[in-house]
Parts: structure tokens; sequence; C-alpha cells
């Protein structure tokens, strides 16, 4: 997935954001929305899709006009509403690189990616680099297979080492 605003139509947004690409970052003109839920003003895209129990890395640069929070989350497109990822970050007039990595414990062709603007005073938000990528199973230190323990993101490989025959964990 490449940022919202390359695509054709540019990203979709609720609420009275506006929306402009600079410079190849996508600009989003949030509005006043204190005492609102945060999902009031957002910015997103739709139906890209996650597949059950796949890793991913989430990341992106962010930067705003004035001190102020955004929630971003990778999260089912119907009820339950269900999120693989919800992270808040704090962003300052310095742009930084933000990376999450999460394992989606659910499938969803429709999947949504947001940005939640909402219980905030405006400002301006600047959004860059944003990709999610699915991540490979790891495999390595000559392992033949590996699994994932349940309930978590983290990776413990069983390992039969082809020169020894005997089991470890690497």
């Amino acid at each position: 997935m490449t940022t919202a605003a390359a695509r054709p139509g540019g990203p979709t947004r609720l609420a009275s954001t506006s929306t402009t690409v600079n410079a190849g970052q996508l600009r989003i003109r949030t509005s006043a929305t204190v005492g609102k839920p945060v999902w009031e003003d957002l910015v997103g895209h739709f139906e890209f899709g996650v597949t059950a129990t796949q890793p991913y890395r989430l990341q992106f640069d962010a930067s705003a006009d004035v001190s102020r929070d955004v929630r971003v989350s990778v999260s089912r497109a119907d009820t339950p509403f269900t999120s693989a990822v919800d992270q808040t970050v704090a962003l300052t007039s310095t742009t930084r690189r933000f990376t999450f990595d999460f394992t989606s414990p659910f499938g969803d062709p429709k999947a949504v990616l947001l940005f939640h603007f909402g219980n905030h005073a405006a400002s301006t938000v600047r959004l860059d680099n944003i990709s999610l990528t699915p991540l490979a199973t790891p495999t390595g230190c000559g392992c033949r297979s590996a699994t994932r323990a349940p309930w978590t993101t983290s990776w413990r490989r069983r390992c039969t080492r082809p020169s020894t025959r005997r089991r470890s964990t690497c």
C-alpha cells in the first residue's frame, strides 16, 4: 500500500477535514472537534484487506503545526470494528518516523487504515511515506520450520539443525 494521496482520487476523509498534497506530503487540515469522539474527524484508506495470523509492519512519517495526538488503527470495516493495531502517537512540528509491527487477529478483505483526528483543536497534520507491508515468516538460522507462539506477535522458532539432528530454539 502506498500513501493514500498518491492513489487516484486521493484519501477517503470524513467530517470537515480538507486534504491536499504538497511536496509529496499528504496535508490534512483538521476541524475543531474538542469534546467529540476521536473518530469524529478522520482520513483513511479503505478495502485493502488483511489476512488472519499474518504479521504486518505499519510505517509512516508524521508531524503537525501544533503539538497534538493522532490515533492510527487498522481495523475491520464492519462491526465489531476489531482493531489489529490501534496506537496513539504524539506529533510535534518535527517530522518523525513511526513503526508498528503487529499480527492481524482477523482476516478482512475490506479492512481499513484510519488516522483519527477528533477531540482536538483545529490543526494541520502532515503524513508521508505510509506503508502497510506483510512480513515474511522468519525461518533463519538453518531452521526448516517456524511456528508462531499463540496470542502474541513474537515468533518462537523450533529448529531441527541438519548438521546435529537435534531440536533447538533459535
